[in-house]
């Protein structure tokens, strides 16, 4: 019979991308070729980790050579935060702390304070006039100026927003009708901190699509780093200052040849979005989706919806 269980296939013809990324991404790309235009420096940031056990997971072996053995249980974790352009890493932009846990994601190891003080301190200090500072939205990017209350703050907290804001209101009034105030007054336009802090200074900072690592020039560099440190942790285990060490000189080695590359690369990822999505715009314009209107769970439903409007008259 030649019959094979596998899964059944369905109408979808194209997969749809949510149209808030789509447009955010847009906005982006087209903000990018403005700056690159203009010949704007453009700096990458972000954070990453490094663990004391980080080795590749494959190498040559047999039976009376094993490999390296990482030690699961390790404790050393760094936290690495840096910049960088098409010239190589932001000299004087390094920042290196150990992390207060050994696993889970390194995110819960930032906060804004952190990353507060080393804008300023590392980071804006460093910069050419007139930068673009390129981030992704970790949530502590994104602390947000005189944040709106919700519906769920207490009252006081509503009541200190809406006089803050100069925004009329009675204490007597009950928390749904504070809210109601606030829901219509809030802010057109969402202001982070750290914008604020880089914008100060006469810098520009534009922020990464969700989901779009793969615009972020630094995250290749972190690639490269992690890979020289694969290949000289020959123990599997290395000490909280061999780790630090290591990570120094992986840093240095990665040249500025290599940061031009990897921008160039991102460079030409933008175009191939740009190109893309516009292809797309199009094919998406030229499709037809048609309505069945002889379907019968919708006839069903009107019908019933019929009988039950006649049996309505007649009762009337």
């Amino acid at each position: 019979m030649n019959f094979r269980w596998k899964k059944c296939v369905n109408n979808r013809k194209v997969l749809m991308e949510r149209p808030d990324i789509v447009f955010w991404r847009h906005r982006y790309l087209r903000e990018m070729r403005c700056h690159r235009k203009a010949g704007r420096p453009i700096v990458y940031i972000d954070e990453t980790w490094v663990d004391s056990n980080l080795t590749f997971k494959k190498c040559w072996q047999d039976d009376t050579v094993l490999g390296v053995t990482a030690n699961v249980n390790s404790k050393n974790r760094l936290i690495v935060v840096h910049a960088g352009s098409s010239t190589g890493f932001l000299t004087g932009a390094l920042l290196v702390y150990k992390a207060s846990t050994k696993s889970g994601d390194y995110h819960g190891q930032m906060n804004y304070e952190n990353i507060k003080k080393w804008v300023l301190e590392k980071l804006l200090p460093n910069l050419q006039p007139n930068s673009v500072v390129c981030m992704d939205n970790a949530p502590y990017h994104t602390t947000v100026e005189n944040p709106t209350p919700t519906k769920y703050s207490t009252k006081k907290v509503m009541i200190d927003w809406l006089k803050n804001n100069r925004i009329p209101c009675d204490q007597k009034m009950r928390k749904a009708e504070l809210f109601s105030l606030i829901d219509s007054n809030r802010p057109k336009k969402i202001v982070y901190k750290i914008d604020n802090l880089i914008e100060k200074e006469g810098h520009e900072v534009i922020r990464l699509p969700p989901y779009h690592c793969d615009l972020n020039a630094i995250e290749f560099v972190w690639s490269s780093v992690k890979r020289i440190i694969k290949e000289r942790n020959v123990t599997g285990d290395l000490s909280l200052d061999n780790l630090k060490s290591l990570l120094q000189t992986a840093i240095t080695e990665v040249t500025s040849a290599e940061w031009a590359a990897h921008c160039k690369h991102v460079e030409k990822l933008e175009n191939n979005y740009w190109e893309k999505d516009g292809l797309l715009e199009d094919l998406v314009d030229e499709l037809s989706f048609q309505i069945d209107t002889n379907d019968d769970s919708d006839s069903e439903e009107t019908e019933t919806c019929e009988s039950d409007l006649e049996d309505f008259k007649m009762l009337e």
